[in-house]
């Protein structure tokens, strides 16, 4: 028996794909129109990822102890075993390992984030499962071999990894030190992610179940592809860029560094604006309320003015008033003094005016 959940499936001789057990057995199934055939086994067209020997789909059995069905999983056909039996095998299989496995076949983006280095986006042409890489001692199997359509912020970024990275799971055992340095000098570099379930996920659906595969791998799939999430991890061999590929790095590097620099200083330029506009805004500012000032001050200064030639009038009307007073004073003097004359004279003299 083979414990393994993914597969070969060989549409022809220069086609294939790999798919997980349970699609096996529904496109086995005639709800799947019966599209794979196991039997007889010489036409069995569902092939081992790493050994290569043909193999069919089982169900997985009823857990009684957990209330659940194990994963549907492939088997060797009777009279076969495995080459493999007794060493190491290069993908250990766990329930997160096939979650990552199917969110990452048909991603759209992603971020890679290594420590201490900034993320940026792959935006993958192609996502090889389970592609095997023919070395010069023999051949490694890598969980994905992207090949990648360009990066941001960088796009020169994609041809200093040769556009493609191996992408590897730490649930899975990675190839020994020496298929690192062949994968290396091949120009694949290797990138091992931390594909952990992440809090959220755990507090949300707890173990992961044929019940809830699908829900969380949607979930997963809108988590990497459409939030601030980023695949951590580190770089595993060394990156080792062809001289093809580093003749347009470097170039677009180049120009790269030369947009930023420019960006840098337009930026220091609206800056410098900004600046200015808040100065002038101020002068503007400070020149208004003198303005203000300086209307007020005339206000004042018309009201002077006002009060001035009333006080003027005033004065003149004043003099006047006084001039006529003083003429007054006068006629009312000769009156007094006619009064005077008047009351001296008898009253025979008065009452026939003689006087």
């Amino acid at each position: 028996m083979v414990d393994k959940k993914f597969a070969k499936w060989m549409k022809s001789p220069n086609e294939y794909e790999v798919i997980s057990a349970t699609r096996a057995l529904f496109l086995k199934s005639p709800e799947g129109k019966a599209r794979i055939i196991t039997t007889p086994k010489e036409k069995g067209t569902l092939f081992d990822v790493e050994t290569d020997l043909k193999v069919y789909p089982i169900t997985g059995r009823f857990i009684k102890g957990k209330g659940r069905k194990a994963p549907d999983y492939f088997a060797y056909y009777n009279g076969e075993e495995s080459p493999l039996k007794g060493k190491a095998q290069q993908i250990e299989w766990s329930e997160e390992l096939q979650l990552f496995m199917k969110v990452f076949e048909s991603i759209d983006k992603f971020q890679i984030e290594e420590e201490e280095k900034p993320a940026f986006y792959v935006i993958p042409k192609q996502m090889k499962m389970f592609e095997r890489v023919k070395t010069t001692t023999g051949f490694v199997i890598l969980k994905f071999l992207m090949e990648i359509d360009y990066t941001y912020p960088n796009y020169s970024q994609s041809y200093l990894y040769n556009q493609k990275i191996g992408l590897e799971f730490i649930f899975s055992r990675l190839p020994n030190s020496r298929k690192l340095f062949e994968l290396s000098e091949l120009g694949i570099p290797v990138f091992q992610a931390k594909a952990s379930l992440s809090k959220w996920a755990k507090r949300d659906y707890g173990e992961i179940t044929n019940e809830n595969f699908e829900e969380v791998k949607d979930e997963m799939l809108e988590t990497f592809q459409q939030r601030n999430y980023q695949l951590q991890g580190k770089f595993v061999n060394s990156i080792k860029t062809t001289p093809e590929n580093k003749e347009k790095y470097d170039t677009l590097k180049t120009y790269e560094e030369q947009v930023e620099e420019l960006k840098k200083q337009i930026k220091d330029l609206e800056i410098q604006k900004s600046e200015e506009l808040k100065l002038l805004k101020t002068t503007e500012s400070n020149v208004q309320n003198i303005q203000d000032l300086v209307t007020e001050e005339e206000s004042k200064l018309e009201n002077y003015k006002q009060e001035i030639k009333y006080y003027v009038k005033l004065e003149s009307d004043n003099k006047t008033l006084t001039q006529n007073l003083g003429k007054t004073a006068d006629k009312l003097n000769t009156v007094k003094e006619e009064l005077k004359k008047i009351n001296s004279v008898g009253w025979f003299k008065r009452a026939f005016k003689l006087w």
